[in-house]
């Protein structure tokens, strides 16, 4: 998948266990980018940190999602 696609769906305001339970990614704390303040994860409602996007060292991680 490509980046910019990528980056469309973190509009759904998803936290990092819902990024990978959804998409079957292996993201851990440091591979995201964050919003500067805690929000409402859209999937599991809870507040949460929620992902902006992936560091770039870590993009590589994304290539294997076939959506």
């Amino acid at each position: 998948m490509k980046y910019f696609l990528f980056k469309y769906e973190l509009s759904k305001n998803l936290c990092r266990e819902c990024v990978n339970r959804e998409y079957g990614l292996e993201l851990t704390r440091n591979d995201c980018e964050y919003w500067s303040y805690p929000g409402t994860c859209s999937c599991c409602g809870e507040v949460k940190n929620i992902v902006t996007g992936v560091v770039f060292l870590k993009r590589w991680k994304i290539w294997k999602l076939k959506k």
